[in-house]
């Protein structure tokens, strides 16, 4: 068993915001991985990479750089809409 610990979880912040969980880390399968045993539903959840972090402070960053790629995108988007014309 790997070590248990609070992590500041941003996967689904555009959606949910950031949310905490205690997890325990799997490092020995990989060296990001943590996963979340929720005993109210019985499923395991998994996160990598940049989808948790140990402190608020980085989960903040991680949240705001994902905020500002999603404003980019749906600029881009909004320009393509823009420029269609129907003839």
């Amino acid at each position: 068993m790997g070590e248990k610990f609070t992590a500041w979880i941003t996967k689904y912040a555009l959606t949910q915001g950031i949310t905490t969980a205690v997890v325990e880390d799997c490092f020995d399968t990989a060296f990001d991985m943590v996963k979340n045993n929720n005993p109210n539903n019985y499923i395991t959840v998994s996160y990598h990479g940049t989808d948790w972090w140990r402190t608020r402070a980085e989960a903040v960053v991680q949240a705001e750089k994902m905020r500002q790629a999603k404003i980019a995108s749906l600029r881009k988007s909004l320009t393509k809409f823009e420029a269609m014309r129907f003839e």
